[in-house]
């Protein structure tokens, strides 16, 4: 399956850290033959450090600000690109907006008990004190935004190959 040229040349997949947006996205654009883009990686290119070092060193929102700047230059992309998103990256209403108008945000979804799983033994910054806790206080937060995307799939006991099969018609189903 070819790319069609979509009115929306970017995938933006979104959701909790855990859900497989890595691993999906990178997956998706191998079966569509189109660049795959881990935000995180650029976030950690731009800064010179991990993204836990930069949580650590700067604070939230300087992470947050680079973020943004990768997200908005993502937007731009000349050719069809996925960009696998941090969770909060359009947490931000202007920003989320923009993403709305200008690329296919897709969210992926989780149950708790799944993401604990998944993130289990994690450095993850957002996660203290543990995931247990901050998890569902984190989800309570962002459900509003998320329920924004343009579709939500859940990720709870699929494979990757399944997922980036669904979006790979979703995406090209867009209009």
């Amino acid at each position: 399956m070819s790319p069609s040229p979509a009115r929306r040349r970017v995938l933006l997949l979104w959701g909790f850290m855990g859900v497989g947006k890595s691993a999906v996205g990178r997956r998706l654009a191998e079966r569509l033959a189109v660049e795959f883009v881990d935000l995180d990686d650029r976030v950690e290119a731009r800064a010179g450090v991990s993204v836990a070092q930069l949580f650590a060193s700067r604070g939230e929102a300087a992470f947050r600000a680079l973020e943004r700047a990768e997200v908005l230059l993502s937007l731009e992309a000349p050719a069809p690109v996925v960009v696998a998103l941090g969770g909060g990256a359009l947490l931000e209403p202007r920003l989320r907006e923009a993403a709305l108008e200008r690329s296919f945000v897709v969210v992926l979804g989780a149950t708790v008990d799944t993401l604990v799983q998944r993130t289990r033994g994690s450095a993850r910054p957002l996660l203290a004190p543990t995931p247990e806790v901050a998890i569902p206080r984190l989800l309570a937060q962002r459900a509003r935004a998320y329920a924004d995307a343009h579709v939500t799939v859940r990720s709870d006991g699929r494979s990757v190959e399944d997922l980036a099969s669904d979006l790979a018609h979703l995406w090209l189903g867009w209009t």
